[in-house]
């Protein structure tokens, strides 16, 4: 802080920090010096005058809360008059450390396994349908057959066709039924399903956020943690 501040209108000649415009104040004013304890000595330069708490002075001891005076119409704080402090410098803020890296290549199998499982339970599920299906086909056509065979009087060897669609008709009805009744295509769902929610999360121990149902190549394109923002490797 310098050791004297000169204050008064503009620029010419004042050194205080706020700049004074108003007219009636001198261009050099009043000095303020700098006691070295926090206080200061006002000298009056003016022939305005300068005013220190409703008196005139000519030369008083003043501190940063004392209102001055200097026109009618402009009265200041000393405070205000002082330069600001210097401020020390900015610290930079330290470089964050980098989030460690976890290996997520087991998260490869465990997506494989889970989606191969629910794969070969809707093939099992869409040959018993198919096989369901099937199975009218066969009783109804050997009917067809045979009633197109007596009204055309085939031979009696065409009803022999008709009862071996029959009967292969009426074992594709019973197979299909023994294998829907001992389907286990719900329980087996929802085991993958568990199973998949618990292995397939972050590695990091303290996140183990289930990681949906992202593709296991989509999570290594993002190369982290939406959650905790570990970084992921394989």
């Amino acid at each position: 802080m310098p050791k004297t501040i000169i204050v008064g209108r503009g620029r010419s000649k004042a050194t205080q920090r706020i700049e004074i415009t108003d007219p009636t104040v001198s261009r050099e004013h009043c000095h303020l010096i700098d006691n070295g304890d926090g206080t200061f000595t006002l000298l009056n330069i003016s022939k305005q005058g300068t005013i220190v708490e409703g008196k005139q002075v000519l030369k008083t001891k003043v501190n940063p809360n004392t209102l001055i005076t200097l026109s009618p119409t402009t009265s200041v704080r000393v405070a205000d008059l002082l330069p600001l402090p210097k401020q020390p410098p900015k610290q930079p803020n330290p470089p964050k450390p980098d989030a460690k890296a976890y290996d997520i290549s087991h998260l490869e199998v465990v997506w494989d396994t889970y989606h191969n499982t629910l794969l070969n339970i809707q093939l099992r599920q869409r040959n018993v349908n198919l096989l369901r299906s099937a199975s009218p086909m066969f009783t109804i056509g050997s009917g067809a057959i045979a009633g197109l065979a007596k009204s055309m009087e085939w031979g009696d060897a065409i009803f022999e066709v008709t009862i071996v669609l029959t009967i292969v008709g009426l074992g594709l009805m019973a197979y299909s039924f023994l294998k829907g009744l001992n389907d286990n295509s719900i329980q087996e769902k929802e085991e993958a399903n568990d199973r998949f929610m618990r292995h397939y999360v972050c590695p990091n121990p303290e996140c183990r956020h289930f990681m949906g149902n992202q593709p296991y190549k989509l999570i290594l394109q993002h190369k982290n943690c939406p959650w905790c923002k570990s970084k992921f490797q394989a």
